[in-house]
């Protein structure tokens, strides 16, 4: 008997907003803190900069990559994810802005993650990778109206979620494997887009936060 796949799914939807944003903007960064600090010349900080500096290197490679270095108390696990719909010249620009900034801006934290519209970078001395996490996480306002079928709409949402899961999940031989853009119309006025997006790897997690250009 096949063994049942399981993905790590993430993913936001939203409408349409007016808001332009540019690709290369900082999204958010979360400096950990329930992992402790690290002091500067230290083994630790040496395989932090190894890491980051490797995946700023296999960034020019693939849209996605993980990596452990170091033993015991010194390792570190990394990981950066591009979107699907960005080419690699793009991914690579884009990592290696966030693993420049994540080390200046969350100086001697043992964990961090940032995200930028094309791309995440994440690090930690905790193997994450397989553990589904719901935290950190950022909400991003509109000041586009509400519809008035709220109730309806709650509805209309929850059944798209678990839509574009299953859709997304079943894309594991296409250009961008586990990768889906969809948009529904709701009311007539309104365009509900959803975008998912699961790790190449079976069991890695990842998270997105996307908005409309």
């Amino acid at each position: 008997m096949e063994t049942p796949k399981k993905f790590s799914v993430f993913f936001c939807l939203f409408f349409t907003m007016n808001q332009v944003i540019s690709k290369s903007d900082l999204m958010d960064t979360f400096c950990i803190g329930s992992s402790g600090n690290f002091t500067r010349n230290t083994t630790y900080n040496t395989n932090l900069n190894t890491l980051l500096s490797t995946l700023s290197n296999q960034s020019s490679l693939a849209n996605y990559y993980n990596l452990t270095t170091g033993l015991a108390s010194d390792t570190v696990h990394g990981m950066f994810l591009c979107t699907g719909d960005i080419n690699r010249t793009t991914c690579n620009a884009c990592v290696k802005t966030a693993t420049i900034e994540i080390a200046k801006n969350c100086t001697n934290h043992r964990e961090a993650i940032i995200y930028y519209f094309d791309c995440m970078v994440r690090y930690s001395d905790k193997f994450f990778l397989s553990t589904l996490e719901t935290k950190p996480s950022t909400i991003l306002s509109s000041t586009d109206p509400i519809p008035k079928s709220f109730s309806k709409f709650g509805q209309r949402l929850s059944d798209k979620m678990g839509e574009v899961i299953v859709r997304s999940s079943l894309l594991s031989s296409s250009f961008t494997p586990y990768y889906l853009m969809d948009t529904t119309r709701f009311d007539d006025k309104y365009d509900l887009e959803s975008i998912v997006q699961c790790s190449l790897l079976q069991y890695d997690s990842v998270t997105e936060i996307r908005r409309k250009r």
